[in-house]
């Protein structure tokens, strides 16, 4: 059996919902970031892939790429049943299964994506550097010495193979704590609502090499939690508070107007666009009305309009409850 060596920071699952098939094979389009390059297309197994990134480097050859394969045999391999589910007018009801699956791929794969190990890996690498330009090789001080007693030498190594071996070992420290906190993040939000709005035409959604919005801090009870499924619909995961409640077995559906579109597409789009480590990918038409949405954005004239959005649809409510209540009385 091949091991699996390159390995999918966001899954084929996913990815392809936002492309197109061929010949067995599925394309997306893409915009690479860093090379500001135009918008190509490209299968779904050449992107948001790294080598040995899920792999552990000091355990048997057997057990070291156990976390790609859990990725893969538990996680992906229910994609296509809650994707279904998800985007199913008929279905509205959900067992606890199906409840933890939804909420566990999201976590993963907000958990999953190499833009938070990078950071870390460029903070390290500073303090790293500025260490290693104060020690004197001449008088034998070879050695940065942190808290606790920890310390990384220099002795026969350069300052390039220092900074390889701490990223390795970030990498994997940070993977392996991954799984803890997958689980953890998963049970805290189980109480929690599940809404999936379908986008009016006007607006289609993208996606890109960090999908999911995590809106506050991680670990904050409160956040809401954005994903988009392909580019129609928009999956959120609501907080549950007393003010805000959403029965946790049910499925909440919302057929969004032209105008309610216009803010949750934009703000997605503009998301993925701004959050991504290098590629925004998607629909070609569909990245190219994103990104010249984004690079004509002024976030005055933006923030100006979704509040008198916001306005007029709390109006159009409290007029509808009026007529629902002269009605009943």
């Amino acid at each position: 059996m091949t091991e699996p060596k390159r390995q999918h920071l966001v899954p084929r699952c996913y990815l392809k919902k936002f492309g197109a098939n061929q010949k067995k094979e599925w394309y997306v389009n893409a915009f690479d970031k860093i090379k500001q390059n135009e918008i190509f297309r490209v299968n779904v197994k050449k992107i948001c892939v790294e080598t040995e990134y899920y792999t552990f480097a000091n355990i048997s050859e057997e057990k070291k790429r156990f976390l790609e394969k859990f990725y893969a045999n538990t996680v992906e391999a229910d994609y296509e049943e809650i994707y279904q589910l998800l985007i199913n007018t008929k279905e509205t009801k959900l067992s606890e299964r199906q409840k933890f699956t939804i909420i566990r791929f999201i976590v993963t794969q907000h958990l999953r994506t190499s833009k938070f190990t990078n950071n870390f890996n460029n903070f390290w690498n500073t303090i790293i550097e500025k260490g290693f330009s104060m020690l004197d090789f001449e008088r034998g001080n070879t050695k940065i010495h942190f808290e606790k007693g920890r310390t990384i030498d220099f002795e026969d190594k350069t300052l390039e193979e220092i900074k390889k071996e701490q990223e390795q070992q970030n990498r994997e420290y940070i993977n392996i704590s991954n799984l803890d906190r997958i689980y953890e993040l998963t049970k805290r939000r189980l109480k929690d609502g599940i809404a999936i709005n379908k986008m009016n035409p006007s607006v289609k959604l993208i996606t890109s090499d960090n999908p999911v919005n995590f809106g506050k801090f991680i670990y904050d009870p409160n956040s809401f939690i954005r994903m988009p499924l392909d580019e129609s619909h928009l999956l959120m995961i609501i907080p549950f508070t007393k003010e805000n409640y959403f029965d946790p077995k049910k499925i909440s559906r919302g057929i969004l107007s032209e105008e309610e579109t216009w803010i949750h597409g934009n703000f997605n789009n503009i998301f993925q666009i701004e959050n991504s480590e290098r590629y925004v990918i998607g629909r070609e038409k569909n990245l190219e009305d994103a990104l010249f949405f984004f690079d004509n954005l002024n976030m005055d004239e933006f923030v100006d309009k979704c509040k008198l959005i916001k306005e007029k649809s709390q109006k159009q409510l409290l007029m509808m409850e009026k007529k629902l209540g002269s009605k009943s009385s």
